[in-house]
């Protein structure tokens, strides 16, 4: 049964709009992929589906898929050991979904795609600031503690450094020298720590207590 033109046309006016939406909302938070990118991709993927239902060919609609795989990697940025755009690169793969729905014209696909705008359009919302509160970053950091084990027991040093630790490693680099008259000891413990400026001050305050010498700070990486 052939689909009724006036159908078609709203399928298409529906891509338009719900890829518009979410390409304004990245275009507002001046992304490099717009409003016009993910309107063009919405349309052009409703509109291979329907062409696919005109002529029963599974492949066209699937190829979809692959030709929106380049598509995102364009947008992908890489410096360093860092990767910038995939954020971007997601949403123009959620909006060709949201074009394929569209384009089977059914009221179920509806449902999907317009359910899939909202969560979209919701996820985009949240800024780096907004969940950096929500789930604090950490970092791995690296704690070369240098104590005397006569004044200062082991389990001190790690309860001293987990005031503003997630999680303290202890590891099995651990020697004990003996320095004058003191046994002094060097361990190599490995933290997560979320607020950097705080786990700082403690560090500072740790270091002046009685039997703790020195320690030292080596940041690896983003956990």
């Amino acid at each position: 049964m052939t689909t009724p033109y006036y159908l078609i046309l709203g399928n298409l006016v529906a891509a338009g709009v719900l890829g518009g939406i979410i390409g304004a909302q990245r275009q507002a938070t001046h992304k490099p992929a717009g409003f016009r990118t993910h309107m063009l991709v919405a349309l052009g993927s409703c509109a291979f589906m329907e062409i696919s239902l005109f002529s029963g060919d599974d492949r066209i609609a699937a190829g979809v898929i692959t030709g929106i795989g380049f598509l995102g990697a364009g947008a992908i940025v890489r410096e360093g050991l860092n990767a910038h755009g995939l954020t971007t690169a997601a949403s123009i793969w959620a909006v060709a979904a949201i074009g394929l729905a569209l384009g089977v014209g059914t009221p179920l696909a509806y449902v999907l795609a317009i359910a899939l705008t909202v969560l979209v359009f919701i996820a985009l919302s949240f800024s780096d600031r907004r969940l950096d509160k929500l789930f604090p970053a950490k970092d791995a950091v690296e704690a070369w503690v240098t104590f005397e084990p006569d004044a200062i027991s082991s389990e001190q040093i790690v309860t001293l450094l987990a005031r503003s630790c997630g999680e303290v490693h202890r590891t099995e680099t651990f020697t004990v020298e003996t320095q004058g008259d003191a046994r002094v000891a060097t361990w190599l413990l490995n933290l997560q720590v979320a607020d950097q400026s705080q786990f700082r001050q403690d560090v500072l305050a740790a270091a002046k207590v009685p039997g703790v010498r020195r320690i030292a700070l080596n940041a690896i990486a983003p956990v």
